[in-house]
């Protein structure tokens, strides 16, 4: 029986691990995962904030660091929220930590690929505040990577078998809405218009790294998958195919939808998302289509 359509498959794995983790282990979305639970009424209520807390809130918010010494019942994300949808703000503060805000401002090979990583994997809150990253350990160089280019001197938390990296900025959540990148965005995502073409491969790149993978059968035949939303993935086809890399129709399955891409197409995919890379690419993907390369006896280097 499918995890995901059993209520009480589902609860046995909760019990033991965490829902991004079946979601790692399933190759599903976040959102998937939460949207099952969703239905299963296995997430828990939240209570509603009393009078009594609101009016605490409102007196202190402005004035107080420490909030959650306040509200020892509730998340810190819930009293930023509460207090976003009253309407609360407090005075200007000096940053805490280093952040270049303007990164995501012009087209470079830098912004467009990790544009594409917030595509796949990373998150605008809904308190338009926050992007946070989340991903698998084995691949925190990449995070490191984007820290370094955000210039931000914000620390990189490791939970378990996961990465997380969050940064705290209003202008650049802005930003990210501004090129497709929303709150809640698993079903809104569009490909970015405004992109220059120069940079889809860049962009292409991201998006793959988060959303994308490469198999082999044996011998050594070479198969590429890339899921997403079907819109989004329909118009992704397109954009592989303005290069003449030509890929299978958009199938849809129970949780998403994908494009695959075999034999000469995936090796010519693969060629066009790594010209030019800078290094930015997660090493272990790069490796298997390297090794491939090789293993056929044609040279390769990006």
């Amino acid at each position: 029986m499918n995890l995901l359509n059993s209520r009480n498959l589902l609860l046995k794995e909760l019990k033991t691990k965490k829902y991004y983790e079946i979601a790692e282990n399933l190759k599903v979305s976040i959102s998937t995962i939460r949207r099952q639970m969703k239905k299963f009424g296995l997430i828990k209520h939240i209570a509603r904030w009393t009078k009594k807390e609101k009016d605490t809130l409102r007196e202190n918010y402005a004035k107080r660091n420490n909030l959650a010494k306040l509200f020892p019942n509730r998340s810190k994300s819930s009293i930023y929220k509460a207090a976003f949808k009253m309407g609360l703000k407090r005075p200007f503060r000096k940053r805490t930590y280093l952040l270049n805000e303007r990164f995501f401002d012009e087209w470079t090979n830098k912004s467009a690929y990790f544009l594409g990583w917030m595509y796949s994997d990373g998150n605008v809150t809904n308190n338009l505040r926050t992007i946070q990253l989340h991903i698998h350990k084995k691949d925190l160089a990449i995070i490191k990577k984007f820290k370094k280019c955000l210039k931000s001197t914000q620390k990189i938390f490791i939970r378990g078998d996961y990465v997380e990296f969050r940064v705290h900025s209003k202008a650049i959540c802005k930003t990210l809405i501004n090129l497709g990148c929303p709150p809640k965005k698993t079903h809104k995502l569009a490909f970015p218009t405004n992109i220059p073409k120069k940079y889809h491969a860049s962009f292409v790149r991201g998006y793959f790294d988060g959303d994308g993978s490469i198999h082999f059968n044996k011998p050594n035949t070479i198969k590429i998958r890339i899921v997403g939303y079907a819109p989004f993935i329909t118009k992704l086809k397109e954009k592989i195919e303005e290069n003449k890399i030509y890929t299978t129709e958009v199938k849809n399955w129970s949780s998403c939808s994908g494009i695959e891409l075999y034999g000469d197409n995936a090796r010519r995919f693969c060629k066009w998302i790594y010209k030019d890379a800078e290094h930015l690419y997660l090493k272990r993907k790069y490796n298997r289509f390297f090794n491939h390369m090789k293993k056929r006896a044609e040279n390769w280097t990006n």
